[in-house]
């Protein structure tokens, strides 16, 4: 049986799916933010200046019983004057072609390395650039330095969330603020630096994934997140019936975050890259959390073999 707070969240979804559109207050920053931008070339308004000034400056938005946070706003009302820029502005600002999401992000990463390891990546990257003697190099110091922007942006955001967190906790009652006061605690560990607990690995996850607005899959989440899990149970920090509430509090949030009608999820079980069979506490605690869900998000996978010890049992 789903606990209360999973319930609760259930219906939450349920009640308040994401809608069409991204939030109002979302698309009104990423038109400021290209406004801002003029004089700019387009790529760079568009990919950099725009959506870093929405992650800047959006509002956090932290329900009850929410365990993993991070999610558009939908509840900003937006002034007239608001609202007449951003009718004028959904018509100048030319759209981008393509498609950028339908692909899985470097989650192992992130949660070894946190955004601050990839910041000293790209500042080594750009330190063996000598642009004076290879133009090329030009676009590439334009591409790191434009990550560096938007990482930084990333950053800020989360901090907007941990101070959020701890807002509501002034306010809340036991148990309810030692948990937002837990929320806030990770939010100042991840995405910025390698998570420490199974619990902050998944919370770096959807702090990456949510502000890009696109169907941006999960991986093999019982690949990289099993250290963490396994470390945790060792530690007696954590035991099944605790991931799995994390594990659903992540999966709900899918609903509230990607419109109805589309297709995003992960993929679970089948073989890890060295070819030895997946099939493992977590996998099984995903595919779990499928009967807690009990939603059209997040589509999960379970990748199969014919081979007979790859089996998931």
């Amino acid at each position: 049986m789903p606990s209360e707070r999973i319930v609760a969240l259930r219906e939450l979804a349920l009640r308040h799916p994401a809608p069409a559109l991204a939030s109002q207050e979302m698309r009104f920053l990423y038109a400021e933010g290209w406004r801002r931008g003029a004089g700019e070339v387009i790529q760079l308004r568009r990919q950099t200046l725009a959506r870093a000034h929405v992650l800047t400056h959006m509002t956090p938005v932290i329900d009850g019983y929410e365990l993993i946070v991070g999610r558009q706003n939908f509840g900003v009302q937006l002034t007239p004057e608001q609202a007449e820029f951003l009718a004028l502005a959904d018509q100048l600002i030319p759209r981008a072609r393509g498609m950028d999401s339908h692909m899985a992000l470097d989650y192992e990463k992130l949660i070894t390395k946190g955004t601050d390891g990839v910041r000293q990546e790209i500042l080594g990257y750009k330190r063996g650039l000598d642009t004076i003697k290879n133009p090329k190099d030009i676009d590439k110091e334009v591409f790191y330095d434009n990550c560096l922007t938007m990482l930084d942006a990333l950053e800020t955001m989360v901090d907007n969330y941990a101070a959020h967190a701890l807002s509501l906790a002034e306010q809340a009652d036991s148990p309810r603020r030692e948990e937002l006061l837990e929320i806030a605690d990770n939010l100042r560990q991840v995405p910025k630096y390698p998570a420490k607990t199974f619990y902050q690995a998944l919370q770096a996850v959807q702090m990456l994934t949510f502000p890009l607005e696109g169907l941006y899959q999960a991986g093999r989440p019982d690949q990289y997140l099993l250290p963490f899990y396994a470390a945790d149970v060792a530690a007696g920090i954590l035991d099944e019936e605790k991931a799995l509430e994390l594990i659903t509090c992540f999966c709900l949030q899918y609903t509230r975050t990607v419109s109805m009608g589309l297709a995003v999820g992960f993929m679970v079980g089948g073989r890890a890259p060295d070819g030895t069979p997946v099939d493992n506490a977590l996998t099984r605690l995903f595919l779990r959390s499928i009967f807690d869900t009990r939603l059209a998000y997040p589509g999960i996978g379970l990748c199969v073999t014919k081979d007979p010890t790859a089996a998931c049992h």
